[in-house]
């Protein structure tokens, strides 16, 4: 008898292993391509509508055995169908070509993106119709069924990381399908030898996209507005423009173009962020002269006569802070690259054109983050740049992050001035745009104040040139002549001087309102500022890193009237994106989860408003534990896609082992959720702390600490979940697909929902909710039988 159960259950177990790996690295390869195709703000949208996929695959199956779509959705099919969507709506659909420019005025870019929300549901719907499924078939195991679910999660994190790289995305997306129609095929060839030849012919298909694979992925191209096309339109012809290398990371897909005439070469991340490199720098750097150069604004500090013997670039790309710090002096020049890829372009492929920039006496390579490296380093820099860096790329956990950047919050700011010699200078350069140049002047201006500095306003000087803006700071305030020679180089090359300024020379409306901003703040009056100008530039901290997010709620609607690629990028384009996709979703899983569930369901379950919110409240809860985790440590790891693999993936498989032993050793479900909610609070309030603490140790020992800390919280989620769906399956079996997509569409809600109460209120407030979340479900839990 033991031999027949686990013959059993040996199908469900590895089919939902299999289906649970290919779905998560789906999702993060499919993020990776859409990064490419749209923009970071668009991908989020389509990723987070696509996984309601789960939700409804639920819903439709949940209405029983006998309808029309569960007696000809046979598990084969759903599995064929997974292989035709996920190869129509992942390889197909990118090569199409949407404009975000064009979606308001082209019926054929707002069709194409229409198409590419609908294909991109049907997947993830025919997965979820898979594992929804073998959870009601197999209610009584459930524990050691979401165990093999959530183990099998976490290794499609790894195998993001690990295989991206070699195999490329399109290669990958093509693995996902034979993970899913594998052990269903062969499963069914046991039975019917005639299910051999279907299979053969899926086989076939993926085989001959893996043969084509390269082509396929020159095919998938940018935005037509993205730096890739945009950069270079007003070239000729004859400019000889090609892409010589084009290379997938877990990061983004980093893309060399290069141009004859004039001669270029640019290193594009997802065909928007971009680097120039420097081409063929002499043996010896020349001195800068500043009578003909201009130095405002990415070369700003070596303006003034201070010494630039060692320099730290944060974000050094292609070279050309390097090679400016060389110029100026440096004895020694720290650069720190986040990308991978990019450090392996510089050192390996284009040494040779870059004349070994980055193997000069003195000058060291590191791929790190920037604030990783700054809290484990000892060293002390006379000048520390950071040159208009970037998160624009959609990041690989999809709609799980968005456009946060550690590297300029407040609490940032404070690591950087900690690294500088007394009169050492920290130089941050921004795009001249709406409420980022504001945001952060207020932001360097207010870690000045917290440093305790007698008169901070005298350690900060600003100015601009071409649309892009310096804001600089100092230990040592910035003398009267310093600021005069600021302001003579202004004038000197067309540059404009912002700060400071007397009332009689302030002309335009940034040195209006920096110096304005700067006096509110000296007299305490700046809430009254924050709340009177048009965008939100109140600072921001570790604990809402949202720099790009300055909108106001009254300004959304202006998106009707940006069609610049400056707005797609920034202005009200994320922030109206976002507010669209939580009315979307919200309306989405009303009218094909809950809608439904209300009319047919209400009857068949009992107790259905309190299973209702129980799993409503789980699916919330997870994500708002999952995305603050994934959040905090990626500082203390150095990227978002470490943070991706460590975090999830430890944070997926303690759950999963959780729920297994919970079953096993007969855990009190009561008990775990009070030690989940308290493990909470400590979450909330301790780790932001012991994260800080650790970033100065080496790399392996913030690995192993990541998994520590997100083991214990992990362990205890992975408990209620399936003990609420073994406990309603005994009264109706229906009713456990059914809650299986009501949480699904929570989770995927959730996602959203955390990120906008994060910009708003911080991610203790969201891990905070988390907590009284999983309280919430102790109280539904023991209440059941009343």
């Amino acid at each position: 008898m033991d031999t027949d159960k686990n013959k059993n259950i040996l199908f469900p177990l590895v089919t939902v292993f299999c289906v649970a790996c290919a779905t998560l690295l789906l999702q993060i390869i499919q993020t990776r391509i859409y990064a490419v195709v749209f923009w970071n703000h668009v991908v989020y949208l389509i990723i987070s509508m696509a996984l309601l996929g789960f939700g409804i695959s639920g819903t439709w199956l949940a209405f029983g055995k006998d309808t029309w779509i569960a007696r000809k959705l046979t598990f084969p099919v759903a599995a064929a169908l997974f292989v035709l969507t996920t190869i129509f709506s992942g390889l197909w659909v990118p090569q199409w070509g949407t404009s975000l420019g064009h979606v308001f005025l082209s019926q054929k870019h707002l069709l194409r993106l229409l198409v590419t929300y609908a294909s991109a549901i049907m997947p993830y719907f025919f997965v979820g119709w898979m594992l929804g499924v073998l959870y009601r078939e197999n209610a009584r195991r459930i524990h050691v069924l979401y165990f093999a679910d959530l183990a099998g999660a976490s290794i499609g994190c790894f195998l993001a990381i690990l295989l991206i790289r070699p195999l490329g995305a399109v290669n990958l997306i093509l693995l996902t399908t034979a993970m899913v129609a594998m052990p269903v095929f062969l499963h069914e060839a046991r039975k019917r030898k005639i299910m051999l030849l279907p299979f053969a012919g899926l086989l076939a298909l993926i085989l001959a996209h893996a043969w084509y694979s390269t082509a396929i992925d020159r095919q998938i191209l940018p935005d037509r507005t993205k730096g890739f096309f945009a950069l270079y339109e007003d070239l000729g012809p004859d400019s000889g423009k090609t892409v010589e290398l084009s290379r997938w990371s877990i990061l983004s897909r980093t893309d060399v173009v290069g141009t004859e005439k004039p001669r270029h070469k640019r290193i594009f991340i997802d065909g928007a962020a971009c680097t120039g490199m420097v081409l063929d720098p002499g043996d010896t750097p020349p001195p800068f002269d500043p009578e003909k150069e201009a130095l405002i604004p990415h070369r700003t500090p070596y303006s003034l006569d201070r010494t630039f013997e060692e320099v730290l670039v944060i974000g050094s790309g292609g070279g050309a802070d390097v090679w400016n710090a060389l110029r100026a002096g440096a004895h020694r020049v720290d650069a720190v690259e986040i990308n991978p890829t990019t450090c392996q372009i510089v050192q390996n492929e284009y040494r040779e054109a870059n004349n070994n920039l980055f193997f000069r006496p003195g000058v060291t390579l590191y791929n790190s983050e920037g604030r990783s490296f700054v809290r484990s380093t000892d060293a002390r820099y006379d000048v520390i740049m950071i040159n208009a860096i970037d998160t624009f790329a959609a990041l690989s956990s999809g709609a799980y992050m968005l456009s946060e950047n550690y590297l300029y919050t407040v609490d940032a700011i404070l690591d950087y001035l900690d690294r500088l010699k007394p009169d050492g200078m920290l130089c941050i350069t921004r795009w001249d745009y709406a409420g980022e140049t504001p945001r952060l002047f207020a932001i360097m201006l207010e870690a000045l104040y917290e440093k305790g500095y007698a008169e901070p306003e005298q350690h900060l000087v600003s100015a601009s040139r071409d649309f892009w803006t310096a804001v600089m700071i100092s230990p040592k305030a910035f003398s009267d002549a310093e600021v005069a020679r600021l302001k003579d180089d202004a004038a000197r090359h067309g540059a404009a001087y912002y700060y400071p300024l007397p009332e009689a020379e302030r002309i335009s409306p940034f040195q209006k309102d920096l110096n304005a901003y700067a006096e509110a703040r000296r007299t305490g009056t700046q809430e009254a500022f924050f709340n009177r100008y048009n965008y939100n530039i109140r600072p921001v901290s570790d604990d809402s890193p949202f720099f790009f997010h300055y909108e106001k709620l009254k300004n959304l609607m202006a998106v009707l009237h940006e069609k610049g690629f400056p707005d797609f990028v920034r202005g009200h384009w994320p922030s109206f994106m976002l507010t669209l996709l939580l009315i979307l979703l919200s309306a989405a899983l009303f009218v094909f989860i809950f809608l439904p569930l209300m009319i047919r369901g209400r009857s068949k379950i009992p107790g259905f408003t309190r299973w209702l919110v129980y799993f409503c409240l789980l699916g919330f809860s997870f994500i708002f534990v999952e995305i603050c985790l994934m959040q905090r440590f990626s500082l203390l790891l150095g990227s978002p896609a470490r943070s991706l693999a460590w975090v999830l993936a430890a944070l997926l498989l303690s759950a999963g082992i959780g729920s297994y032993l919970r079953d096993k050793w007969s855990i009190p479900l009561e008990a775990a959720l009070v030690l989940l909610a308290g493990i909470l609070l400590v979450v909330a309030w301790y780790y932001p702390h012991l994260v800080r603490s650790l970033l100065g140790y080496p790399s392996w020992m913030r690995q192993a600490m990541t998994v520590v800390l997100v083991v214990p919280a992990g362990f205890f989620m992975g408990m209620p979940f399936p003990s609420g769906l073994k406990l309603i399956s005994e009264n109706s079996g229906d009713a456990v697909p059914w809650m299986w997509g009501v949480n699904g569409g929570a989770t995927v809600l959730g996602s959203v929902l955390a990120i906008v109460l994060a910009i708003h209120f911080g991610f203790t407030a969201v891990l905070l909710l988390a907590a009284a979340g999983y309280c919430g479900a102790l109280v539904l839990y023991i209440t059941r039988a009343r």
